[in-house]
């Protein structure tokens, strides 16, 4: 980082050198959202289709449980994007979309993790809210059902906002961190490319935006992963 350059002007720096026009910065968002989620249901589709009711419900928690994820995803491709400085963005995109399938599983166990808490955290602290909230419910009169009500709505929006605020942050952090770690020094493997792009048409198109921008360019596609 530059001295006398601010964290967030830092970053903005690194968005608008990568990122020239922010249409490109929403499509492969768009793209990878799309891909990821059509990879995830390939990956975790098998346990749906094993004949034992346990696993086909443990493959739809899971599935939703990475669903939820995903949104932290794209802010790990984005992140290795940065990582790699790989001005051809839509080839950084497609690197890092290949790598988390080589390290799918470690970045599900680290989702399912995060989810769980989560999903605790939002549980104690809508009841730390009801707990004063509900007190004072407590001693309204009978009739006013509709003020009750309002309050316990209440608690559970500042639960869900007190999750939102301190929590998810620290979620999206972690799952960058997780991946980078993850794919620290692989080489984005042909044979989970090929069949990435066996099932996602999505993929394809952020191959050939790919392909497109080398052609406008002096520089070589890279042949290996950015440690």
């Amino acid at each position: 980082m530059t001295e006398g350059v601010s964290q967030t002007q830092w970053g903005q720096q690194q968005v608008t050198k990568y990122f020239k026009e922010i249409s490109v910065l929403a499509l492969i968002d768009q793209l990878v959202k799309g891909i990821i989620g059509m990879v995830n249901r390939t990956l975790l589709g098998v346990m749906n289709l094993l004949p034992v009711p346990a696993m086909q419900g443990v493959g739809k928690v899971v599935q939703r449980i990475v669903d939820l994820s995903l949104t932290y995803i794209d802010e790990s491709i984005l992140a290795h994007t940065f990582r790699t400085q790989n001005e051809n963005v839509y080839d950084a995109a497609r690197s890092g979309i290949i790598l988390y399938c080589q390290s799918w599983k470690s970045l599900i166990k680290n989702a399912v993790a995060l989810t769980l808490l989560g999903y605790l955290l939002t549980f104690a602290s809508a009841l730390l809210f009801l707990i004063p909230l509900g007190a004072i419910a407590w001693f309204l009169p009978q009739d006013w059902a509709v003020a009750k009500f309002a309050l316990f709505a209440l608690a559970l929006l500042m639960g869900f906002s007190l999750k939102w605020i301190f929590f998810d942050p620290i979620a999206c952090t972690s799952t960058i961190l997780t991946f980078l770690k993850e794919s620290q020094g692989k080489v984005p493997d042909p044979q989970w490319e090929a069949q990435i792009e066996s099932v996602s048409d999505k993929f394809r198109e952020l191959k050939d935006k790919a392909a497109e921008h080398w052609k406008g360019t002096a520089a070589p596609p890279p042949t290996t992963a950015e440690a």
